[in-house]
């Protein structure tokens, strides 16, 4: 084991602020020139999250509400102004994963 674990946590902590901080600054100044569209990148942001998601997705309950929340999103985007849309997507969604059982 670790014999100094809080001091391990905020080693770790500490490196992955300062990874967070530097990847923000680099976005400030960098994202202006890029272009996510012409670039074909605008997809990565959704799949980073798939990837983190996908993983969390155990139960026939988790797959429901995972669905219903893309099938919302979708929606939303056709439907309802911008600031509503993540909002409505999220509760509809987790109406679903209460309602359904495993």
């Amino acid at each position: 084991g670790i014999d100094d674990l809080v001091g391990y946590k905020a080693a770790i902590d500490l490196q992955l602020y300062t990874a967070w901080m530097a990847g923000t600054a680099i976005g400030v100044f960098v994202g202006p020139v890029i272009d996510p569209v012409a670039l074909g990148i605008e997809v990565l942001f959704p799949l980073l999250f798939l990837g983190l998601a996908v993983p969390l997705l155990r139960t026939r309950r988790h797959w429901v509400a995972a669905g219903s929340a893309v099938v919302f999103a979708i929606l939303a985007t056709l439907i309802l102004p911008e600031a509503w849309q993540v909002t409505v997507a999220a509760v509809l969604a987790a109406l679903v994963g209460a309602l359904i059982g495993d």
